[in-house]
């Protein structure tokens, strides 16, 4: 049975799930390696986060709201359990407009954690939070 604990820090929202996923990040990392696309990434992702007991909905559409009103969507690469966001990117470092593109899609959905992965040679990640009482404070 593999590990998952190694990356479960309690002081963070979801951290269960988000640990369990960078366990399965860095294992895919090691098991296919580097060079392959984001999207047999994903597949490949989505394959060990479901064996490790996590629900997850690859490229799944999310609504943008705005005062309350739907004014378009985006995609998720994957939603997991409902509640986390990961983007998969494939860059030689993770740069600004990475963060932002995740901290928007967190802001303008109701997810509020979000795991941008790089999957490029070495891989690497930033986790962004963004919580609800948050968005509602500022709205």
């Amino acid at each position: 049975m593999k590990d998952y604990t190694q990356h479960i820090d309690p002081q963070y929202l979801h951290s269960e799930i988000t640990g369990k996923i960078l366990q399965g990040f860095y294992i895919v990392c090691n098991e296919i390696g580097y060079g392959f696309g984001v999207d047999i990434f994903k597949k490949a992702l989505v394959v060990e986060l479901e064996s490790s007991g996590l629900k997850c909905e690859a490229d799944k559409y999310v609504d943008i709201l705005y005062e309350g009103a739907v004014i378009g969507r985006f995609q998720f690469d994957i939603l997991v359990e409902g509640k986390v966001n990961v983007h998969l990117i494939s860059s030689e470092q993770i740069l600004r407009v990475h963060e932002v593109t995740l901290s928007n899609q967190l802001k303008l959905s109701e997810i509020e954690v979000g795991l941008l992965l790089n999957i490029y040679i070495e891989g690497s990640h930033k986790r962004k939070t963004y919580t609800n009482d948050i968005k509602n404070r500022l709205a």
